[in-house]
């Protein structure tokens, strides 16, 4: 099934909009990154308090901190405390993308010749489901981009000598795929970290000593305090490891004939 997704970097064939989507990554992040821990920190601890007011509703709340978080690092914008139209479309977005991806989810993945079929043809509903899709991922694209710009009247780091046009779509597609990788996975490992603090009693437990005896009673935890936390650190790796979040075998397939 085909959803416009050309500004993705994963779907991207690989050449020079590939290496500038992957150039712009690479500089926002990688030692770059100690750069946002204030960032990290101030969203961690609104999220820790919407869990104590109301612990019911935490995957929302889980969802709600890592969309606000993510947006706020890539467009520098503020997200409002609930339904924040920036992150309900990011969230549609990804949905799309992880359906539309499985190759036997529709059956036009298996008989391409179905697309120039009729819509009421059995197996053409994917249509339907295409078009609605479209608009979520044109949403993402292009939404927090364009409120990016009224902020900052003009993108002053483009280069005057290259193609204006070229380069917004480049930044825009890196900029959204920014939510659409860190979204879904940051949400499916936190709520891989739940489910083990709640299966094994003693490991929280021991967590727990660990933290009250570098923080005491009267703070939270900050980035400076994790070599201090060793056993914390552990869990972190441990539940990265036993619930992967992205599947190794992804489709791929050739961009030209291959002899083997």
């Amino acid at each position: 099934m085909s959803v416009p997704m050309g500004w993705s970097l994963t779907l991207l064939n690989y050449g020079d909009e590939w290496c500038a989507h992957r150039r712009l990554a690479v500089n926002g992040f990688g030692n770059q990154v100690i750069k946002v821990n204030p960032t990290f920190t101030r969203n961690v601890y609104g999220l820790l308090r919407r869990l104590l007011e109301s612990p019911d509703a935490w995957q929302e709340h889980v969802r709600h901190h890592v969309g606000a978080m993510i947006i706020e690092i890539t467009y520098g914008l503020d997200v409002i405390p609930q339904n924040d139209p920036f992150i309900e479309s990011a969230d549609k977005a990804a949905t799309t993308i992880s359906a539309a991806a499985m190759p036997v989810a529709f059956l036009v993945n298996t008989v391409p010749i179905l697309k120039h079929g009729p819509s009421w043809f059995i197996g053409a509903g994917f249509e339907r489901k295409a078009k609605e899709w479209t608009r979520y991922a044109g949403e993402t694209l292009e939404v927090p981009f364009k409120a990016l710009k009224e902020e900052i009247r003009c993108l002053q780091d483009l280069d005057p000598n290259i193609d204006t046009a070229y380069q917004e779509r480049v930044i825009k597609g890196a900029a959204a795929i920014m939510y659409v990788a860190g979204g879904d996975t940051s949400v499916s490992f936190l709520g891989t970290l739940v489910l083990a603090m709640i299966q094994y009693h003693t490991v929280q437990r021991r967590a727990q000593a660990e933290l009250d005896s570098v923080l005491g009673p009267d703070r939270l935890a900050t980035f400076e305090d994790m070599p201090a936390l060793p056993y914390l650190s552990a869990i972190i790796k441990e539940c990265h490891s036993c619930e992967v979040v992205l599947p190794f075998a992804a489709p791929h397939m050739l961009t030209a004939d291959d002899d083997y």
